[in-house]
């Protein structure tokens, strides 16, 4: 299976895909797989979905799976990478659903934030009124966590850091910034993100809290169309369980021990 980033250069394994309806299409290498999970931020969900539809009109071979998050860019395509690395592995995937559900899991434990020096110009969220002044006078810097609720955080109590993740960025963060994160320093990676998102301002720095998968994949009803592991809600690569958001997974159940 192909993995590929909506809005994203790519990483080593991981698929690039731009703008442009063709964009998914060109970036499937030559020895295509006969399924490709798209993931795509929410923003770019639209792009997203006719960028599959090409596909497969083109390869009727090729499922393609659109998987819609709430993260940016950055975050999917280190998610991307580290399923991808876990494929054929004890404790991870060997068809495509098993990934899909490897995918869920990073999804919920990982963080996209996004760093504004100024809030000027942010359409996502909305800055306050305070926000929008101060930052006419100053470069205070503010956090914001996507697919959550809550505003602009200004200073270093905007990050509070989580044991579980790794930070990343795709560029060296500006002194400002690794000031507000303290002891926490960022790996780099060469990723690059669309500019334009609502999220984004001009001089927007995104950052990742990766953090992977908790436990192997449960196993799934195989689909009867094209062999992937079918979720509840359908199977991804054949038209169904697309749109479906994913939620925080309970672990599997410990089975009860067994009498003497």
């Amino acid at each position: 299976m192909d993995i590929a980033v909506a809005g994203s250069s790519g990483l080593e394994s991981v698929l690039g895909v731009g703008a442009g309806p063709t964009a998914l299409l060109t970036a499937l290498p030559a020895a295509r797989s006969e399924h490709v999970l798209l993931l795509t931020p929410r923003h770019l969900e639209r792009r997203a979905r006719e960028q599959a539809h090409v596909v497969v009109a083109t390869h009727r071979e090729v499922r393609v799976g659109v998987l819609v998050l709430d993260h940016h860019a950055l975050t999917l395509t280190l998610i991307g990478a580290a399923v991808h690395a876990l494929r054929d592995t004890p404790s991870g995937w060997s068809e495509p659903g098993g990934a899909v559900q490897l995918v869920h899991q990073a999804a919920v434990r990982s963080r996209s934030i996004v760093w504004h020096p100024k809030v000027l110009g942010l359409r996502r969220p909305v800055p306050s009124l305070a926000q929008s002044a101060a930052s006419l006078l100053r470069s205070g810097g503010y956090f914001v966590e996507l697919g959550t609720d809550n505003g602009p955080t200004r200073g270093p109590g905007g990050y509070a850091p989580d044991g579980e993740e790794q930070l990343y960025t795709a560029e060296d963060p500006p002194a400002l910034l690794r000031t507000q994160l303290g002891d926490t320093a960022p790996r780099t990676v060469s990723v690059i993100s669309e500019a334009e998102a609502p999220y984004r301002t001009r001089r927007t720095v995104e950052l990742c809290g990766l953090a992977g998968p908790a436990w192997p994949p449960l196993a799934q009803d195989s689909c009867e169309i094209c062999g992937s592991g079918r979720a509840l809600a359908g199977c991804l690569f054949c038209g169904t369980g697309s749109a479906v958001r994913p939620q925080p997974v309970a672990a599997p159940p410990v089975p009860a021990a067994s009498g003497a």
